[in-house]
């Protein structure tokens, strides 16, 4: 039984650590794309990281 229960807390560290890995990476990602200078883009470009601006930023703060 404590060998079972050893494996899974071992398990849930690892899944934890995954997850937490995972969002570092998406954090990552979203500052690059908060932090772009939009202006030298054409219209189509720019509207693009806009909207992906406008998600990043619902997404963490629940609202645009």
């Amino acid at each position: 039984m404590k060998r079972l229960e050893i494996k899974m807390a071992a398990e849930k560290e690892r899944s934890d650590l995954q997850r937490d890995q995972l969002e570092l990476k998406r954090r990552k990602e979203d500052d690059k794309v908060m932090k772009m200078d939009l202006r030298g883009l054409d219209d189509r470009q720019r509207r693009y990281y806009e909207k992906m601006q406008d998600e990043i930023i619902s997404r963490r703060f629940g609202g645009a």
